[in-house]
């Protein structure tokens, strides 16, 4: 979908009438890598606090996963204690 939607705004960034600089296009591409930069920064310090604030033993884990069947166990996915997210 972004891949997409960045066709079309292309279309209308790049104009004839803002020839050779493309000031606004350039702008525009800027303000995007901008975003993507600091999304990764702000992703990849939230999955390290997770990991950080997921730390625990095995014992920890197996107390935490008592009282639960094998398929609620495994129904968790992420929010299994012992999941750690891959940086």
């Amino acid at each position: 979908m972004m891949g997409n939607l960045g066709g079309l705004i292309a279309t209308w960034g790049y104009l004839p009438s803002d020839a050779p600089q493309y000031k606004i296009a350039s702008g525009m591409n800027v303000a995007s890598l901008g975003t993507v930069f600091l999304t990764l920064l702000l992703l990849g310090l939230w999955m390290t606090c997770d990991n950080c604030r997921r730390d625990m033993t095995q014992t920890q884990a197996d107390e935490a996963l008592s009282g639960l069947s094998a398929s609620e166990i495994q129904n968790l996915d992420n929010k299994h204690p012992l999941v750690r997210w891959s940086t």
